[in-house]
Order: C-alpha cells, then sequence, then structure tokens
C-alpha cells in the first residue's frame, strides 16, 4: 500500500487492508487498539505497535470444531467441571470431585481458523450457571518489518468460575472451560520485539 494509517483509540477492523505504514501509538486521552471483529488481514512495508497498543482477537467466537464439553450438576450440587476447547492440540478435561473425566474438545485444523468455546456448566434443571470462554480470532500480518513494543493476540477467554454456594459457605460448584486460542501468522522479513511487547495465542483457563 501506499497510504499511511495511524491509530491512536480502539478501532474495529475486519477484512484486507493495505498501508505503507501501519503505526499504532498512544495520543493525549487513548492509545491505539485495533480489535479484530472478524477475520483480518493487513499488508504493509511496516508495522509499529508502540508501548501499550495493541492488535487483538482475543475472546470473539462461541461454538467451533474443538468445543468444549458442558458438564451438569447432579441433584447433590456436584458435577465435573466444563472441559477446555481444543484447537491445534485437544482441549483440557475438567476438574471432578472422583473418578475421571474425558470431556476436552477435539483437535482441528491447521493454523488457519478462529477458535472454540469451553464447555458450559449447567444445574440440574438444566440452567446454565457457569459459561465456558469464547474462541480467539483468526489474525494475519504482513510486513518488511514489524516492531512490537505493544500486544498482538488471539487469546482465549476463561471460563466462568463454578456458582457460589448457597448462603455462602462450603464447596461452589465446578468451573466452566476455557476458550481455544485463533490463529495468528506473522509474515516479515524483520520482527522486532521489545521489552514491552507482546505475541500471544494462549487459551483460557
Amino acid at each position: 500500500g501506499t497510504n499511511n494509517f495511524t491509530v491512536t483509540n480502539q478501532t474495529f477492523m475486519s477484512g484486507n487492508y493495505s498501508y505503507n505504514v501501519l503505526h499504532l501509538l498512544c495520543g493525549i486521552v487513548s492509545c491505539g487498539e485495533i480489535v479484530a471483529n472478524g477475520f483480518l488481514q493487513i499488508h504493509a512495508n511496516t508495522i509499529i505497535l508502540e508501548a501499550s497498543t495493541s492488535i487483538s482477537g482475543d475472546s470473539m467466537y462461541w461454538g467451533g470444531s474443538g468445543v468444549g464439553g458442558s458438564a451438569q450438576q447432579s441433584s447433590s450440587g456436584l458435577s465435573d467441571g466444563g472441559g477446555g476447547a481444543g484447537h491445534d492440540g485437544a482441549g483440557g478435561d475438567g476438574g471432578v470431585p472422583k473418578g475421571s473425566n474425558s470431556n476436552g474438545g477435539s483437535s482441528y485444523g491447521n493454523g488457519t481458523e478462529n477458535g472454540s468455546s469451553g464447555g458450559n456448566v449447567s444445574s440440574s434443571s438444566s440452567s446454565v450457571l457457569s459459561t465456558g470462554g469464547r474462541g480467539g480470532g483468526n489474525i494475519e500480518l504482513y510486513a518488511i518489518t514489524i516492531e512490537v513494543n505493544g500486544t498482538i493476540s488471539v487469546n482465549g477467554e476463561n471460563g466462568d468460575h463454578g456458582a457460589a454456594p448457597p448462603g455462602g459457605t462450603g464447596s461452589g460448584g465446578s468451573g466452566a472451560g476455557g476458550g481455544s486460542a485463533g490463529s495468528l501468522k506473522i509474515h516479515s522479513s524483520t520482527v522486532y520485539v521489545g521489552q514491552t511487547g507482546m505475541i500471544s495465542a494462549e487459551g483460557g483457563d
């Protein structure tokens, strides 16, 4: 691209974009934050993220091909935890009061997909008590040079904690499963990650 684009506040983007220089920096009242609200692909000669700025596709999607298994409480209020979502690998199994569990989500894809959501925990009457985390999105960045002093991420969301016990005493309910990370592709001749920089594709807890 031939145009320069400077971002100093929260900006929602999806689709394909082309720039000469994409520069995220902090202004007087806010910092540059590109939030992907769908698949996002950016081509540029130079991409610069100053400290406290971000390009993120975190916690975006329900469902998916690797959804964690849900759990339901028994009449006594006990239940397994919701399963973590899978993506590149299988999701983690939810915790159990006793015995074993195998409700982690399946692995899928080749690294070009959205993440999946974690499993819920419901009451014995099927009311959702704890909701699984959403999966991360899909971002592709192509540039000759990328300087990262901020954050680039496609993380999955944490699942809800277990429901509080009646009356506030005793053991609480089991927690829901975390969402899986999405996909992040960075293609560049030079990637510089500074002391304040972070590149992350992590599943939720």
